[in-house]
């Protein structure tokens, strides 16, 4: 079972050409790629995308499935990657 703990606030810088409006959170959830599944937090979620840290390595180009509490699971693809 997953924990939700989130604090929602709306944040669009004007200097970035985002799509929707970001909502800032600290949420864990559990990602799936052909690597295996980890535990993630993810920080920022939009219509279009999120930001999530992992200990799990995914590199750019991967196909993940994102699973939100709730059971809920979103297909996505890695567009940017951090070391750390």
């Amino acid at each position: 079972r997953m924990t939700s703990i989130a604090h929602f606030a709306s944040f669009a810088d004007s200097s970035e050409q985002r799509v929707s409006d970001r909502r800032l959170l600290r949420l864990d959830a559990r990602v799936a790629s052909t690597a295996g599944g980890a535990g993630v937090q993810v920080h920022n979620l939009s219509r279009t995308g999120l930001l999530i840290e992992s200990t799990a390595h995914v590199p750019v180009g991967s196909q993940i499935e994102v699973e939100l509490p709730g059971g809920q699971a979103h297909a996505a693809v890695v567009v940017w990657a951090d070391e750390g």
